[in-house]
């Protein structure tokens, strides 16, 4: 049975914060040829009010790890928020599962999906051709543009990556997203930079429908995901930019109390 607590009992910051992210840094070209041609894209149609990330900061996050430390271990921040539980993130487990699971290699798909193409998948009830590029209402009047790709074989869209996250829980880390069992969360999204967002909501409109329409006339990218292109990562700012982000690849990371209790 779930452990009862009051919220109030242990606060968790946000920051420094830790996260399992994918393609921080290092990036297979195509992926970064893509987000150059979108940053391109939004620099045609914003000018300098689009400010875009630097491409080795740009990455996927698989799944937040934060936490806090306490006598017993390291409370996952997620189970203590949406559960209220009281769980022990097991970091080396968490490794020995990225390291074997049969899910990984997979492919994530970007952009070239077309409306009348049936995928098997349906994302927060949109056909992927009108969710494979956002733009994401953010604090001080910005907005975030985000591409989003899916785990795919051949035509179908698979939840081979919400799956990835779904098994987190057997070492006690929860997705941010998965608040209830039921919830699924299969997209892989990369923010892309910042836009001052001083234009009205159809401006908003007309230019997400402008880079849908060039993603989907575009191929698709797609890459692959294991566990080579894994890391984590304890960043001061959760835009992870490169001067004050420390950086771990999974495959060169070995985890143990001296390690954890500099993370924490």
């Amino acid at each position: 049975m779930p452990l009862e607590i009051n919220n109030q009992d242990l606060d968790i910051p946000d920051l420094p914060g830790i996260s399992l992210v994918a393609y921080y840094r290092d990036k297979p070209d195509k992926l970064s040829l893509l987000i150059r041609d979108v940053q391109q894209q939004l620099d045609n149609i914003y000018g300098n009010n689009f400010i875009p990330y630097d491409l080795d900061q740009v990455h996927g996050t698989v799944i937040g790890c934060e936490g806090l430390k306490i006598a017993k271990g390291i409370v996952n921040k997620w189970f203590y928020k949406h559960r209220n539980e009281l769980k022990y993130s097991d970091f080396s487990g968490l490794l020995s599962y990225f390291s074997n699971t049969k899910i990984l290699p997979l492919k994530i798909r970007f952009g070239g999906y077309q409306q009348d193409v049936d995928y098997q998948f349906l994302s927060r009830r949109k056909h992927p051709t009108n969710r494979s590029f956002q733009l994401q209402n953010s604090d001080n009047n910005q907005l975030i543009p985000i591409i989003i790709g899916w785990s795919s074989i051949e035509q179908e869209i698979t939840t081979d990556f919400n799956q990835l996250r779904y098994d987190c829980q057997q070492y006690n880390f929860l997705h941010k997203y998965h608040q209830r069992e039921q919830d699924i969360d299969n997209d892989f999204y990369l923010r892309l930079g910042t836009i001052t967002n001083n234009s009205n909501n159809n401006h908003k409109i007309e230019a997400e429908k402008i880079i849908i329409d060039y993603l989907q006339k575009r191929s698709p990218t797609i890459i692959e995901l294991s566990n080579k292109n894994l890391a984590l990562v304890k960043y001061q700012n959760l835009l992870l930019p490169l001067n004050n982000t420390e950086y771990y690849p999974l495959e060169k990371l070995n985890i143990d109390d001296d390690f954890i209790n500099y993370l924490y």
